[in-house]
């Protein structure tokens, strides 16, 4: 909800969004929100078991190297606010719409329903990957590892296995051509 009501007036890149270990939140809950802004971490690490650690070092290595430039550069949508239902859904897109980066939280149970990117490139072909995911996981999203058409996700959108209080979803979609 922080987050959320301070993207209206500072850009993500000036956000520092920490994760930390307070209330009920799963780790990969609290990793999905913070990569959402400027990501940091606010974790005694000497009371995290290994499991934490490499879920962390994996997260921030996910963020360095393909979330930072287009969540702190690119255009921010919001979708879906989580004072209006269950869940929270915003994506970025980089200026040359060659990729975008979509949140999904729920933060009450309800239905997996789709959500509609906005912003991406109706001719471009975007191959879709849910990332963030726990060792060894495989995305359960229908869509995952598809290429699929800007028009067809702006209009369709994608449906993301989140329905039980605090999953999450990052899904990425890159241009095909990787431009």
């Amino acid at each position: 909800f922080i987050q959320w009501g301070f993207s209206h007036i500072f850009p993500a890149c000036t956000i520092c969004a920490h994760v930390t270990r307070s209330g009920q939140r799963p780790l990969k809950f609290a990793l999905d929100v913070a990569m959402s802004e400027d990501l940091g971490f606010d974790v005694d690490l000497a009371k995290t078991t290994p499991a934490d650690r490499q879920a962390m070092a994996n997260a921030i290595k996910l963020y360095k190297n393909e979330l930072r430039e287009v969540v702190g550069q690119g255009d921010l949508y919001r979708l879906e606010s989580p004072y209006n239902g269950p869940r929270a859904c915003l994506n970025y897109v980089s200026p040359d719409r060659a990729k975008a980066v979509l949140f999904v939280y729920q933060l009450k149970a309800g239905e997996a329903a789709a959500t509609k990117p906005r912003g991406l490139d109706p001719q471009r072909h975007y191959v879709v990957r849910e990332v963030n995911l726990a060792e060894g996981a495989q995305s359960q999203m229908a869509a995952a590892g598809q290429t699929m058409d800007g028009a067809t996700l702006l209009r369709d959108g994608l449906v993301p296995s989140c329905k039980k209080q605090f999953d999450s979803a990052i899904i990425e979609l890159a241009d095909e051509t990787g431009k």
